[in-house]
């Protein structure tokens, strides 16, 4: 739905606006809109390769956290890390 609001707004709308019928603005809307789609696609890909790094950075982070706490370094109540056996490199010291 916001897609097609968007391609009204931004292709059909100036077209008709200019004085061209709708058939020519149908028309001189789509070359227009044919212009912009590997910009629109290149925009979602980034977007959807972000969102992606996001949740894998997210899932190591979950592997570091549930490694600390079987180490017993997990926080307690107050925030406080006591000091354990656990090295940056995943083995007990």
């Amino acid at each position: 739905m916001a897609e097609t609001e968007a391609y009204h707004a931004r292709f059909e709308l100036p077209a008709l606006r200019a004085g061209l019928g709708q058939p020519q603005a149908i028309e001189r809307a789509a070359r227009m809109a044919d212009e912009w789609n590997p910009l629109l696609d290149g925009a979602l890909m980034a977007a959807y390769r972000r969102q992606q790094e996001l949740a894998w950075t997210e899932h190591q982070v979950e592997h570091i956290e549930t490694a600390l706490e079987e180490a017993g370094c997990s926080p307690d109540r107050s925030g406080f890390r006591p000091w354990c056996s656990w090295t940056w490199w995943g083995t007990p010291g």
